[in-house]
């Protein structure tokens, strides 16, 4: 049996504090019995300031809850999570970004870039972010070993 189940790029609704939005990124499928490591690293044209994001999601009467946020300018928000068990077996991530680090600024999706299932039977996963400014996020799930 596949641990990783399946990934899709999509549009779905989630609960942020002004409201449910729409927003595009991608779906999976986990096997949530299992224990999980979630790492994501960041690439960034030298010079470049943009702050990066990434919220996770599960699914909670029609629209999707946050349960992790990483931030790659805020130490406590950038991981690994080492172990991590998720609730539910379907869980969302949109990558969001913004030019500088600036709390007036809105937040900007990112662009979804690809993600590939690996390791035999689905023992891990990899997807892609990018943004305007040729900005990388790269967010690695893998069974906790």
């Amino acid at each position: 049996m596949a641990h990783v189940k399946r990934v899709s790029q999509e549009d779905f609704e989630v609960s942020n504090p002004t409201g449910v939005e729409t927003v595009y990124g991608y779906h999976v499928t986990l096997d949530e019995n299992r224990l999980w490591d979630i790492e994501c690293t960041v690439t960034r044209p030298n010079g470049n300031q943009n702050e990066l994001n990434l919220a996770f999601y599960k699914p909670s009467v029609g629209v999707g809850e946050r349960f992790l946020t990483y931030n790659d300018s805020h130490p406590s928000l950038r991981g690994p999570w080492n172990g991590f068990r998720f609730d539910n077996e379907d869980i969302y991530i949109v990558g969001t970004w913004k030019t500088r680090f600036s709390g007036a600024e809105v937040w900007q999706e990112c662009s979804t870039a690809g993600a590939n299932i690996s390791g035999g039977a689905g023992e891990w996963i990899e997807m892609i972010w990018k943004n305007a400014s040729d900005c990388k996020i790269t967010l690695k799930i893998k069974i906790h070993r």
